[in-house]
């Protein structure tokens, strides 16, 4: 490319252009032209701009990581203020945004939550294809962990947010009855549940929202694992993994096991005790988890019927297996 001396600024703008060497890493030749520029380091891409009299020369790199498209590469010869606004806008530099707003963060499973999503428009008009709610949690694996979805709730299809509009949709999402409990004082939780709200842009970056919860024990499980403790052990632990938990009368519906760890207080010839639970509409099915010093595990079942039971009974039921 020739960038002598005697060629005009413009022309010079023009040949970076049209040879292609305002693409991706090698748009620093702007910089090296000797062209007046500007660069803002918005977070994680740059904005080259030569701007002139009549025209505004830019380069704007997209890197992988930021969109969902394999690569994006933006860049104009003549870009005027609209156009300009709307090619930041398509990568998130005022765009639209999205906020869920929660009746409560602290919830059972079980049981309905009535949520309100707010979008607020951005400096252009944007079309929205759709707003997906999904129920979340992580889970640890033997490589790591994931993020795993419980459930997913659709909360309206395709509409225009009008720059500097706002709309509220409200709805109620249904926490499932398997979701992993928080809320328990174990020396070591990493139970993690989350709502993801997702603006889905037509041909721009999504915007997302996310929102922590606070997820209590239903009271079966909650009496259940006062009777443990009564019986002479120490919450320990609670972490989620990636098995599909099954008793002798009951399979979960989704593979994500909460362990729940406990410690013998006293002499007990097993060093751990696992609980995991598999609820259903009319009992909780409960599996216990015994790792003994030197021998394998060994696993028992019980059950709490959610119209009769009792934190002393539960006790007495649970001392016969421990």
């Amino acid at each position: 490319m020739d960038t002598s001396p005697t060629m005009s600024r413009q022309a010079m703008a023009e040949e970076c252009f049209s040879s292609g060497t305002a693409r991706g890493g090698r748009s620093n030749r702007l910089l090296v032209s000797g062209l007046p520029h500007r660069q803002h380091a918005f977070s994680v891409f740059p904005v080259y701009m030569a701007a002139f009299s009549d025209r505004t020369y830019m380069a704007l790199s997209v890197p992988r990581f930021v969109t969902r498209f394999p690569e994006l590469f933006l860049y104009s010869a003549r870009v005027g203020p609209p156009m300009f606004d709307n090619v930041l806008a398509s990568v998130r530099i005022g765009a639209a945004e999205v906020d869920t707003l929660l009746e409560t963060d602290t919830v059972r499973p079980g049981d309905t939550l009535p949520v309100q999503v707010v979008v607020e428009g951005g400096k252009v008009d944007q079309d929205i294809e759709a707003i997906e709610l999904e129920l979340e949690t992580r889970r640890y694996l033997d490589e790591g962990r994931d993020s795993y979805e419980l459930s997913s709730h659709h909360i309206t299809g395709a509409f225009t947010i009008e720059a500097g509009d706002r709309k509220v949709f409200e709805s109620e999402i249904p926490i499932h009855p398997e979701t992993p409990v928080t809320t328990l004082n174990a020396k070591k939780n990493r139970a993690e549940v989350w709502i993801d709200t997702d603006l889905e842009i037509d041909r721009a970056i999504d915007a997302d929202d996310t929102d922590y919860l606070n997820v209590a024990p239903t009271e079966p499980v909650a009496a259940m694992l006062e009777a443990i403790e009564q019986a002479g052990h120490r919450l320990h632990e609670v972490a989620v993994d990636n098995d599909r938990i099954a008793t002798n009368d009951a399979q979960a519906q989704q593979p994500v096991d909460q362990e729940i760890v406990f410690k013998p207080t006293g002499d007990r010839s097993y060093k751990e005790l696992e609980v995991h639970f598999v609820p259903r509409e009319d009992v909780t099915h409960v599996l216990l988890e015994f790792d003994y010093r030197i021998r394998s595990e060994e696993f028992e079942s019980m059950q709490v019927y959610h119209d009769d039971y009792s934190v002393e009974e539960l006790r007495r039921a649970f001392e016969r297996y421990a």
